[in-house]
């Protein structure tokens, strides 16, 4: 019975090794990732287009909830998809974001007209290159058109 005991305590002492090792590891991601100065002027160009050229309280679909406060910082005159943690979003209606997610992850053809019949929004925001899949789809639709684009963010319009 004693080597069993031994054996144990010394999977106990690598698992512990390993966790503090893995710990360590982690903290250090961590702190790299808080300290990193966040990109204020992100989208400052796209929401300004937005702002300047959408009617007041225009609906713009995008796709990922996180994009939603910096969008806003820039531009208060348009509303976003989702602007809270998407655990909300999904607890008002699971099948309404079922949908978003499926037309995020460009797993809808003809998103745009999905869009607009679903969501009751022609503006659709594309961040670069995270949305390169509904990029590509939005880009073969012939009633679609781009009507900003710089190196972070592409501003689609579907003509309905």
């Amino acid at each position: 019975m004693q080597p069993h005991r031994t054996m144990y305590r010394a999977c106990a002492c690598v698992l512990i090794i390993f966790y503090i090792g893995w710990s360590a590891y982690e903290a250090q991601g961590l702190r790299i990732f808080l300290t990193q100065k966040l990109p204020w002027d992100k989208f400052q160009k796209s929401s300004a287009y937005l702002a300047t050229h959408t009617p007041p309280s225009a609906l713009v679909f995008h796709t990922n909830w996180s994009d939603a406060p910096l969008l806003f910082f820039h531009n208060t005159h348009n509303r976003y998809m989702a602007g809270l943690d998407p655990t909300f979003f999904y607890l008002a209606n699971p099948a309404l974001y079922r949908r978003y997610v499926d037309i995020s992850n460009g797993r809808v053809h003809q998103p745009a007209e999905v869009i607009y019949n679903t969501f009751k929004t022609t503006y659709t925001l594309i961040v670069l290159p995270q949305d390169w899949n509904l990029n590509y789809q939005l880009k073969k639709e012939p009633r679609v058109q781009a009507l900003f684009h710089d190196d972070e963010s592409i501003v689609y319009r579907w003509s309905p």
